[in-house]
């Protein structure tokens, strides 16, 4: 899954879904910050549900635990751009 975009099967049973707006107050940062720095490739990449875009929670706790840097050391590799773009899609500038 690394470098795409998940879909809902990918989802882990039990893993609660969070909003831009949940991803931006854990993170102490405003839901513009949350596209830019997702768009940089400095955030987990989303769930999308239609045109709904989610993050996984223990995706999210992960990337926090870690400091706040993604993709995390050890899986830090060239991320498909377009897909990053197509990940944000609809929520850059909001």
């Amino acid at each position: 899954m690394k470098g795409t975009m998940a879909t809902v099967a990918e989802a882990q049973a039990g893993d609660r879904l969070l909003r831009v707006g949940e991803v931006a107050g854990r993170l102490g940062i405003s839901v513009r910050a949350v596209w830019k720095n997702l768009a940089s490739g400095r955030l987990p990449l989303p769930v999308r549900l239609g045109r709904a875009v989610r993050w996984r929670e223990s995706e999210i706790a992960r990337f926090i635990a870690l400091g706040c840097v993604w993709p995390p050391p050890a899986e830090s590799g060239q991320v498909d751009i377009e897909r990053r773009r197509r990940a944000v899609g609809a929520g850059v500038g909001k």
